[in-house]
C-alpha cells in the first residue's frame, strides 16, 4: 500500500492538462484525465476499441483516443437504458388480432406441456405381439471362452 502512495505523485504530474476534445493522448493518459475516480482501465478502452465500440487512432503500435471520442463512447455503450417491468401485450402491435398477453401465452403452454406429459406417465404395454402377430423366438447364450 505505501508503493501506491509513493507512485500518486508521479501519476499526477505526467497527466498533462487536456487543450482541447479533440486532443489526442495515449489510453493511459486518457485514464487518468477522462475517468480520474477509476472505474475504467487501459484495458476496458482496449476491449472496447477491439469491439468497434470506441473510435481511436492508431500511430504506430500505440493507441490514441480523444475525450470527445469517449465521450460518444460513453454516451453509445455506456448509459444503460431501464428495461420495463411487467408483461407486455403483444398483437395489434405485430399485426396480429390476438392480444394474448406474453405472460398467459407462456402459462397456457405450461399447462399444454404438463398435459403431454401426464400422458406418458403411463407404461404403454407390450407392443409385439399387436404389431406382427408373432412370438419372441429362443435366445440361445454364448459361451465366452
Amino acid at each position: 500500500m505505501r508503493q501506491a502512495w509513493k507512485l500518486l505523485p508521479k501519476l499526477l504530474i505526467s497527466v498533462k492538462p487536456l487543450n482541447s476534445m479533440t486532443d489526442p493522448m495515449p489510453l493511459d493518459q486518457a485514464v487518468a484525465l477522462c475517468f480520474p475516480y477509476g472505474g475504467v482501465t487501459k484495458a476496458t478502452l482496449l476491449a472496447a476499441i477491439a469491439d468497434g465500440a470506441l473510435e481511436f487512432e492508431r500511430i504506430g503500435r500505440r493507441y490514441f483516443v480523444t475525450a470527445d471520442q469517449i465521450a460518444k463512447w460513453r454516451e453509445k455503450s455506456c448509459r444503460g437504458v431501464p428495461k420495463a417491468r411487467g408483461s407486455k401485450s403483444t398483437g395489434e402491435k405485430a399485426g396480429r388480432t390476438s392480444t394474448i398477453s406474453v405472460t398467459e401465452r407462456g402459462a397456457i403452454a405450461r399447462s399444454a406441456l404438463q398435459a403431454m406429459l401426464k400422458g406418458q406417465d403411463s407404461h404403454s404395454g407390450d407392443t409385439w405381439k399387436r404389431t406382427t402377430g408373432q412370438t419372441p423366438g429362443n435366445v440361445t447364450s454364448l459361451k465366452s471362452r
